[in-house]
Formats: structure tokens, sequence, C-alpha cells
């Protein structure tokens, strides 16, 4: 028998239930880092872009309508920070939510409540799209 493959036996052992709670929790604190270091990028640039769009930081004769785009860019940055850190808020009290016993009508709902909270949010993917477009194609431009 190669050796890389485990038998049942060996994947119910303590020691490896043990192992894959300490990989999961070391996993989650990594996403948690990257999801904090992505937030506070995008507020600061988000801050940025509002301040200099606000007091019409050093007018562009190329492209004097600038400033519009760097507050709507601005603002859609937060918004989708607001609407990341509120989905990612509702998953943290998800599981710390501890069902013992449940009848099939709760595992119902909690299942659906775990499938909801997996999906990414729509409003999130339509304020990237909207950023990816003003950037391209300069809607804003009459």
């Amino acid at each position: 028998m190669p050796s890389d493959i485990l038998d049942l036996e060996t994947l119910h052992t303590p020691e490896v239930k043990e192992n894959a709670i300490e990989t999961s929790r070391k996993s989650r604190k990594m996403f948690s880092f990257i999801f904090i270091l992505t937030t506070f990028l995008l507020l600061f640039s988000a801050t940025t872009f509002l301040i200099l769009g606000f007091t019409n930081y050093k007018s562009c004769s190329v492209e004097p309508r600038i400033h519009i785009w760097m507050i709507f860019v601005g603002v859609l940055l937060i918004s989708e920070r607001i609407i990341a850190i509120r989905s990612q808020l509702a998953r943290i009290n998800f599981r710390r939510k501890r069902f013992e016993y449940m009848n099939q009508e709760q595992w119902l709902a909690w299942k659906t409540e775990k499938r909801r909270l997996n999906s990414r949010p729509l409003s999130q993917g339509f304020l990237w799209l909207m950023l990816v477009l003003l950037w391209v194609f300069r809607c804003f431009e009459i």
C-alpha cells in the first residue's frame, strides 16, 4: 500500500482532528489579516480620492472633470467596503452560534443561512463593475 494514502482508522484519530482544527484556525486568522489589510488600503485610497476630489487638487488641464471621477470612485470604494464588512461580521456571528440539538425546521433554516452567507453579495460585484467601467470607459463624460 502506498505511504501517501491514509486508512480510515488513521483519519479518525484525535491527532488528525486536532491538526484539522488548528489548520482551520490558522486559515481563518490569515483570512482575517488579509481582509483587514485590504479594507485599510481601500479605505485609505478612497479617503484620498475624496479629499483630492473635493479640494480640486491641481486641476488637470487634460482631464478637467477628474475631480468628479475621484469623488465617485471614493464613494463607490467606501460603499463596497461597508458591504464587505457587514457581510464579514454576519459570517463571524453565524460561526459563533452553537447548535446542539436541531429539529428538521431549524436545520433547514441553518442551512439556508449558511448558503446565504457563503455567497458574495451581488451589490458588491456591481460596485466593482462600476469602478472598472469608470476606469476603462470614462462613463461620466458627455
